[in-house]
């Protein structure tokens, strides 16, 4: 049997341990001793305090269970009670009152009495507050054995109250017929409870119990519910149920005892109980462990420090030998091992120049070395990292005899999902893989497994949040020396957007070829890159022949040539686009005009990559332009022959004018002096039939002369000259206005005149526009007292001002109203309104020649309104 070795540190830990122990086996038994002791102290107190307070509670509760029993066996009031039996509400009010004046006083805490019958009548002291009997009305002729306590959670007055119970006889000594509660505060019970624990109800509490800052004693009935309030609770009374192994021995047993336990807050505490019969209600006592153990505490910290004193003593001694020899091996294994864990960074100080000394240079130099080749294989990872994460191309390892598989950083990237949430296998890798091409990486997956031959495919995969990306896979096998494979490798490269780029590119490849106009491209020196469908129809260029031979002059006429190398490119390279017409050349020299662009796309660095050019061949447009050139040419010459037809027919019509007024002016004026000559000279020998009748005939020669110079008026209005200045119209207006007013200044006339309305026109032809229209509302308004004319803006019209002229005379009717602007068109008689019916017609003729419009407004009786625009 061979003896153990020991190491020299472990010779030395073994002499400091046998130093060491004994001491701390002393400390362990001197704590459990004191924390015993004291715990005992301490539950002993609590006990006392537990007695004394449930004294306190026993004693209140019997003082108030008397009071009750001596207010039920009051005569008076038990004799009472038969009226009230007997007569009803009225004789319990009676009642209620005795009791509220004599019996209640003796204590101002109770908040209530009520007496309860078997037949159900009630009588309280507060009729407001309805009561019902706390046990129910079977409890009432249950109550013979004295009187009893109950506890309400919520009372007629909102909160918790304390119910005492006495039993009520009949006179006679019998049964019991009648039972009186008496209500009073449950927080008056809490009083009584809690004085010993908070200072506001007892200020003679012991210099023990004040030293205890945790001190909690309260009340919890046999369910374990809260009936008043703890130190640590705030409205928690029948809203807190508690569980301890106090509470289950004083239940169950009747016995009181102490304990350690969690209270209601679950927190470790020390506690004593006291149990109240037969209410079943229990009083604990409690203090939290941490405080009552805190002398014990202390001692322990003293004990300790002083032992850690005694620790730095032996250990310096441990120390002192162990830096000779046991110290620097113990350090070089401490190091070698941090070594092996992938510490590089440690290096060991030479403290001798023995062979400890050279051993731990030896480390060091080893240490820096396997420094600078971990580091070099760290950048080498952290390179290949950075490369697959930029390039979206993940590895995977998978050994298919354990089916394990690693993935790198980007698979799991690639994938959408963490490492902390997937665990790779062979199965949860073929689930990321679109179904559509789940079989044929299977089949690529066991090739490799089986054959050990490479594989490549392109397929679709769906990410973890469910969207679809486009991959490309490829591996290959590893084999032992036995050609077995041991490991298939792969990478799986994200090529979504490369996807992408291709299919946009063959959408947009296809739009080129198919779109009917010219697209091309050529690089900076002339040379043709591409040509479109339509391009290579224009031109003629078979889908064979090689482009790249073409050059820009080669495909225009010498002059689109010349406008496009000189002109278009300069500027397309200046602003990055030039547009203009020009023309391509067929190869059987026909020249095609074009509208076309030219854009210049440049690098980074702003210089010209590439030109591109869009053309849309402007043939048909071209022909319609000439033909429209042509069109026009034809048109203003038949309109020049049409309007010097118009000028001489204008011409003609005013000296036919002239002459008819001329002609006819001559036989009215023979009528009229003649028939002025018959009522001078005959007008005493005439009877009164004639003489009306040569009345009439001068009315009629007259009115005939008044029409024919308003049809000259209004020819001359219609093929004056205009001029085109700025008119004043309110001015004019005015104008008018003033001058009418003079004419009758017996008439009563408001006018209403907006001022600064100017517009652009003829200053003569609008004079009489606007003394037509201001003279219309003035004949109008003649029948009324007191008459109104406006003139003002409202608005606008097809983009022009609204001007009116308003009046409050006859007005019109509106079914006529497509009659008021025409010539000799006449609303009224005569007889009631003079007038020929030219004035509106020429009004309406001098606003179109203005290029505006004009319309009314009106109702008989109710005015009228006249809009134009100029």
């Amino acid at each position: 049997m061979t003896r153990p070795s020991f190491s020299l540190s472990q010779k030395a830990f073994l002499a400091f341990a046998v130093v060491l122990l004994p001491i701390l086996v002393i400390f362990l038994i001197s704590y459990l001793n004191s924390k015993k002791e004291l715990e005992g102290l301490i539950l002993k107190d609590l006990r006392v305090h537990a007695d004394d307070r449930g004294e306190d509670v026993i004693g209140f509760i019997e003082r108030n269970k008397q009071r009750a029993e001596d207010f039920a066996s009051d005569g008076f009031i038990r004799e009472r009670l038969k009226a009230v039996e007997a007569r009803g509400k009225d004789e319990g009010g009676r009642l209620g009152a005795y009791i509220r004046t004599y019996k209640m006083p003796l204590n101002p805490k109770i908040l209530r009495i009520a007496l309860f019958s078997l037949s159900g009548v009630i009588v309280s002291t507060d009729p407001a507050h309805p009561v019902e009997f706390p046990d129910g009305a079977a409890g009432i002729a249950s109550g013979a054995d004295g009187a009893r306590v109950r506890v309400i959670p919520s009372g007629a007055s909102g909160a918790p109250e304390v119910v005492f119970i006495a039993p009520m006889k009949a006179l006679n000594g019998g049964a019991v017929v009648w039972t009186l509660a008496m209500f009073l505060p449950l927080n008056e019970l809490e009083k009584i409870v809690a004085k010993w624990a908070r200072p506001a109800f007892d200020a003679d509490m012991t210099d023990i119990v004040r030293s205890f800052n945790s001190l909690d004693i309260y009340l919890v009935d046999a369910n374990g519910m809260l009936l008043t309030e703890a130190r640590y609770t705030d409205n928690k009374v029948f809203r807190v149920q508690l569980k301890n192994p106090l509470l289950d021995a004083c239940v169950g047993k009747g016995q009181r005892s102490t304990g350690v336990y969690n209270d209601y807050r679950g927190v470790e505490v020390e506690g004593a109980s006291m149990c109240i019969q037969p209410s079943g209600w229990t009083l604990l006592v409690e203090v939290d462990r941490d405080e009552a153990l805190k002398p014990m505490y202390d001692n322990m910290r003293y004990a300790v420090v002083s032992g850690l004193i005694v620790v730095v003593l032996l250990g310096a001694l441990y120390i002192y030998f162990g830096r000779l020899i046991i110290a620097q091996i113990g350090g070089l294994t401490a190091a070698a091992r941090r070594v092996a864990a992938g510490n590089y960074e440690i290096r060991l100080p030479v403290k001798s120049r023995d062979e400890l000394g050279v051993l731990t240079g030896a480390f060091n130099e080893m240490a820096g070395g396997l420094k600078e080749k971990t580091d070099a294989l760290e950048e080498t990872a952290l390179n290949l990292l950075n490369a697959q994460r930029m390039a979206h191309i993940g590895s995977l390892e998978w050994k298919p005899q354990t089916d394990e598989m690693s993935w790198s950083a980007e698979l799991y990237r690639i994938f959408g999902v963490l490492p902390s949430s997937f665990e790779p296998s062979h199965k949860g890798l073929l689930e990321f893989i679109h179904p559509d091409s789940r079989d044929a990486m299977s089949a690529a997956f066991e090739d490799a497994r089986v054959n050990g031959r490479p594989y490549g495919l392109v397929c679709r995969i769906i990410r973890d949040n469910g969207a679809l990306r486009v991959v490309r896979v490829q591996g290959e096998a590893s084999f032992d020396d036995a050609g077995a494979v041991v490991k298939v490798s792969g990478i799986i490269h994200d090529i979504t957007e490369q996807a992408r780029l291709e299919e946009l590119h063959t959408r947009l490849t296809a739009i080129i070829e198919a779109t009917p106009d010219f697209i091309a491209s050529a690089d900076t020196e002339g040379r043709a890159l591409y040509y479109n469908t339509a391009a290579r129809k224009m031109l003629g260029i078979v889908k064979s022949e090689d482009i790249s031979l073409i050059r820009i002059p080669d495909t225009h006429p010498e002059w689109a040539a010349r406008l496009v190398m000189t002109v278009g490119l300069p500027a397309a390279a200046r602003n990055g686009s030039w547009s203009g017409e020009t023309a391509f050349l067929t190869k059987n020299g026909h020249e095609i005009p074009v509208l076309q662009v030219i854009i210049a796309h440049k690098d980074a660095e702003g210089r010209v990559d590439y030109y591109s050019t869009i053309a849309r061949d402007i043939t048909e447009r071209k022909a319609a332009e000439e033909a429209m050139v042509k069109m026009n040419a034809e048109l203003e010459a038949r309109v020049a022959a049409r309007t010097a037809e118009l000028q001489e027919v204008n011409r003609e019509l005013e000296a036919f004018s002239y002459s008819v007024a001329h002609d006819l002016r001559a036989p009215l004026r023979i009528i009229d002096g003649f028939s002025h000559a018959l009522q001078e000279d005959l007008g005493d020998r005439l009877d009164p039939v004639s003489f009306d009748h040569l009345r009439r005939v001068r009315g009629a020669s007259g009115r005939m002369g008044q029409l024919i110079d308003d049809l000259l008026k209004l020819s001359r209005i219609t093929m004056a000259e205009m001029s085109h200045d700025t008119v004043n119209l309110s001015t004019l207006a005015g104008v008018v206005a003033a001058e009418l007013k003079k004419a009758a200044p017996g008439r009563k006339v408001e006018f209403v005149i907006e001022k600064g309305l100017t517009v652009t026109g003829d200053v003569r032809l609008l004079r009489v526009a606007m003394e037509n229209l201001i003279n219309n509302a003035w004949k109008f308004t003649g029948n009324k007292e007191e008459a109104r004319i406006e003139f003002g803006a409202s608005g606008s019209k097809d983009g022009r001002r609204v001007f009116y002229v308003r009046d409050n005379g006859a007005g019109f009717d509106m079914r006529y109203s497509d009659k008021l602007f025409g010539a000799f068109q006449r609303l009224h008689a005569s007889s009631e309104f003079q007038g020929t019916g030219i004035g509106l017609a020429t009004v309406a003729r001098i606003i179109k020649r203005h290029g505006g419009a004009v319309w009314a407004e009106g109702a008989v009786e109710r005015g009228a309104v006249f809009y134009f625009t100029i």
